[in-house]
């Protein structure tokens, strides 16, 4: 823990926050007798002299931005080499832990809530302010009136302009909310903090940012490289021209979308939605949504399935040739073997070695005509089952 006391006014009483960039304590000013917020950038980051330096002016800038939607900035100062920020207290949860706790929000919330952020974001546009990390986290939603807060301006410009996290191979901002030039490596513009909006809009209509994946880089490439999966195929009841207004912010092009944040709130105004009073989300019913911001099929390439051809089979070769005819010669000698036993057990008088089906070499002799002369009575001879004198066989 840093000293309890800062420039011998801000007293630290309990940390609240901490993120990529430093630590949010509750702090009480000993001269307003006021309690504050002040944000103490990491270590590391203080060691860099230009991040300093940047990080002081951009907070002084910061510090003159007035309007209701955003969280003021009353001070800024250095302990033991390490910058703070003394920031206006927002006693209530972000916008980050409500949609972990709730889930997708209902309708009428979040154009009140897209209001208010444009309107925000408008407001610093004009003055020269661009936020360049708007995301969930850095929306604050006071306890009392629910109204919601733009914190962090300012913070990430410092970073950019001194590289103090690109050096490393880093992206300035939440991947997840990271508009596709700034993924490219180009200057943010008033264009990239209406892409944010965008997906963070996106997120609170389905609970979930418009891209999701396992690490920030292959997150970030989507922003480029593929398409956002429509909100109504995910939630039906969202109407549409509100979808519309978020869709547009999510155009890869910056020149697609709206020029300005400005130009994005008079359109979320233009939907009549959003008018009504702050919803009570622990009151409101949960919202249902269809499916997940998994990677969408690329819309501009379709898979056809076409009729598989036939593979002709490939010719024998001599080893195959050859078993097959070995085969053959054992089928037909075994079925001769078995018709002779059948034979065999059919004629129990035939006398004699079995007949073989080699043919005999031995001219046959024909029969004897038969004399007038008395003869014996005939006996049974096997020729009444089958000739012996079939092809093939010997006379015995």
């Amino acid at each position: 823990m840093p000293d309890k006391t800062l420039a011998d006014r801000y007293e630290l009483l309990d940390r609240v926050g901490s993120g990529g960039m430093g630590t949010v304590w509750r702090a009480h000013d000993r001269v307003l007798g006021r309690d504050v917020a002040v944000k103490l950038l990491h270590e590391g980051l203080a060691a860099d002299a230009t991040f300093a330096e940047r990080f002081r002016h951009e907070a002084l800038a910061a510090a003159k931005l007035t309007h209701p939607h955003i969280v003021a900035v009353f001070d800024t100062g250095e302990q033991d080499g390490v910058p703070f920020i003394v920031m206006e207290l927002v006693s209530g949860p972000s916008l980050h832990s409500v949609l972990t706790d709730h889930g997708a929000l209902p309708v009428a919330e979040v154009a009140r809530i897209g209001l208010a952020v444009s309107g925000a974001l408008a407001h610093a546009h004009g003055r020269g302010l661009i936020h360049r990390d708007m995301k969930p986290a850095n929306v604050l939603l006071d306890e009392e009136t629910n109204e919601p807060k733009v914190a962090d301006f300012g913070i990430a410009k410092g970073l950019e302009d001194s590289g103090g996290l690109t050096r490393t191979g880093g992206l300035i901002g939440t991947a997840a909310y990271l508009s596709p030039e700034q993924v490219s490596g180009k200057p943010a513009t008033p264009a990239s903090d209406v892409y944010a909006v965008g997906c963070l809009l996106y997120a609170c209509l389905t609970g979930e940012a418009p891209f999701g994946g396992e690490t920030p880089v292959a997150i970030a490439m989507q922003h480029i490289n593929e398409p956002v999966v429509p909100i109504q195929s995910r939630r039906p009841d969202v109407p549409d021209a509100l979808a519309k207004v978020v869709h547009r912010a999510l155009e890869k092009e910056p020149g697609r979308r709206y020029a300005g944040a400005g130009d994005m709130q008079r359109a979320l105004a233009r939907t009549g939605l959003g008018a009504g009073p702050p919803t009570d989300l622990s009151a409101a019913p949960t919202v249902q949504v269809v499916g997940t911001a998994a990677v969408p099929a690329r819309t501009h390439t379709q898979r056809i399935d076409r009729p598989r051809r036939a593979r002709p089979k490939p010719p024998p070769s001599t080893a195959g040739r050859i078993l097959a005819v070995l085969s053959a010669v054992l089928i037909v000698t075994a079925a001769a073997w078995l018709t002779a036993m059948y034979l065999q057990g059919r004629s129990p008088q035939v006398q004699g070695p079995l007949p073989t089906f080699a043919p005999s070499l031995e001219p046959s002799t024909p029969e004897p005509s038969p004399s007038p002369s008395p003869s014996p009575p005939p006996t049974e001879s096997p020729s009444n089952d089958f000739p012996l004198d079939l092809p093939g066989f010997g006379n015995n």
